[in-house]
């Protein structure tokens, strides 16, 4: 990840790093409940593949259009911590109604609106990270790894509770996730107004960095890897739960691949430190590929449990190093007056891919069950595909 930051007299937020830390542990605590219990939930409240699958898929493609304006807003604003503020609160108030017995219809119009609130949140938190980046030459990815650490405790806790209690405690478990990300908004360091243009000294960023062709292309290719690992989120805990493994177990299976993510996060700049950002990704992608093709032979053989939790471990690859791969690439390549917008198109572009992904996985998953993990293999494979097209256009402009 760059590290480099401008120089500048400005003068680092006080306790910069650690108040950013818990801001993104406590920004992954819904995302482990909700991740791996509320697919839970929903099927312990009757409903079915299909329905499961639209209530999933229906806020990826509302956060296409919700964060997008949010993170724009967020650029122009005075100080982006108070719009992070005022999301989180709304995601709080919006989760209290999870207590209400809903309809399916309900149900829709609720997901959809907490996911206009929430899923600004995670691209303005790492707006804010890569501006400590530019200014202050911190380590992104020493903040982010707290992220992990949060979703790894949660993900194991919740289990737990949901094995003594039922998934009956889903919807208090979101409540108080998304309390915590309030109070911790409320201490985030405040940056004030973005630089402009003019005084982000020189490199390839630009005004129009955002219409480059090469900056949609590479998150396509990181978009397509990502949304390979829809059919797990919609499925991946049903289907453990459908062939015998406990709840608690299922938690531990979320919870081994954020392990893995923790460690690649610790060990990025060793790993990756001299690699550019589109031979990351090429790697990353091919571990995707990898462990999805592996999912339904694992089912198929009965290694169960243990199985499972090795091909997890892929997912510090799979996922954590595409993640860094884009982030390293958006703070070369856009500037950071743009930085909230760059992270609101990323999520504009890979929801559309994630929400077809994730549409899809109902009646993919009705009609092959734990053998529609190899079709990700397939959307995995094209990331790695359009990536290694970047990396040969992008030689060629070096």
């Amino acid at each position: 990840m760059v590290t480099e930051g401008l120089n500048t007299v400005e003068a680092k937020p006080e306790e910069f790093e650690l108040r950013l830390s818990v801001l993104y542990a406590t920004l992954f605590v819904p995302n482990a409940v909700h991740l791996a219990f509320f697919p839970l939930w929903l099927r312990d409240n009757g409903l079915s593949a299909v329905e499961i699958s639209t209530l999933l898929a229906a806020p990826v493609l509302v956060r296409i259009f919700a964060a997008p304006p949010v993170t724009f807003y967020a650029d122009r604003s005075p100080e982006r911590a108070h719009v992070m503020i005022v999301i989180s609160a709304l995601s709080l108030i919006l989760s209290l109604l999870l207590a209400i017995d809903l309809t399916f219809s309900g149900l829709f119009i609720l997901v959809c609106l907490m996911s206009a609130t929430w899923s600004p949140q995670v691209p303005l938190a790492d707006s804010i990270a890569l501006s400590g980046v530019r200014r202050f030459g911190i380590d992104f990815a020493s903040i982010r790894i707290w992220g992990s650490v949060a979703f790894l405790a949660v993900n194991i806790c919740a289990g737990l509770a949901i094995e003594r209690f039922s998934s009956a405690v889903v919807p208090i478990l979101l409540m108080g996730a998304f309390a915590s990300v309030l109070t911790a908004a409320c201490f985030m360091p405040k940056l004030g107004r973005r630089r402009r243009l003019s005084d982000a000294g020189p490199g390839p960023a630009g005004p129009q960095s955002l219409r480059r062709p090469a900056v949609l292309m590479f998150l396509v290719a990181t978009g397509l890897i990502q949304a390979s690992h829809g059919y797990l989120y919609s499925f991946g805990s049903i289907y453990w739960k459908e062939i015998g493994i406990s709840a608690e177990m299922v938690g531990l299976l979320w919870a081994s691949p954020v392990f893995a993510e923790i460690v690649l996060f610790n060990s990025y700049r060793r790993i990756f430190g001299r690699m550019r950002p589109e031979s990351i990704l090429l790697v990353a992608g091919g571990v995707a590929v990898l462990r999805w093709a592996l999912f339904p032979l694992i089912g198929n053989t009965g290694f169960g449990f243990s199985g499972f939790f090795l091909v997890q471990l892929l997912h510090g690859f799979s996922f954590g190093a595409t993640y860094l791969a884009q982030q390293a690439y958006l703070a070369h390549a856009v500037p950071e007056e743009q930085s909230g917008s760059a992270q609101g198109l990323a999520v504009f572009v890979q929801g559309i891919i994630m929400a077809i992904v994730m549409f899809a996985s109902g009646p993919l998953y009705d009609l092959t069950k734990g053998a529609g993990f190899a079709v990700m293999a397939f959307v995995a494979l094209a990331g790695v595909l359009l990536g290694y097209w970047f990396s040969i256009l992008h030689a060629k402009e070096r």
